[in-house]
């Protein structure tokens, strides 16, 4: 079953690269989906919360995501 909890009312989409998008568990990964102020907001340098968990993969972890 395919669902899209963006049209269902959902603020904030959370989607994990390392079993559902991959599937080959050789990378490890996730996405966060939101409004464009939330995800300017989590990659505040100073106090946001991406640049704490890392928003960005290296290149050899994202070409094993495809």
């Amino acid at each position: 079953m395919v669902i899209s909890p963006i049209e269902l009312g959902a603020d904030i989409v959370i989607h994990s690269l390392t079993k559902f998008i991959n599937g080959a568990s050789d990378a490890v990964g996730g996405v966060v989906c939101a409004d464009e102020e939330f995800i300017t907001a989590m990659l505040d340098v100073n106090n946001g919360a991406g640049m704490l968990l890392g928003p960005v993969m290296d290149p050899y972890q994202s070409c094993l995501v495809y």
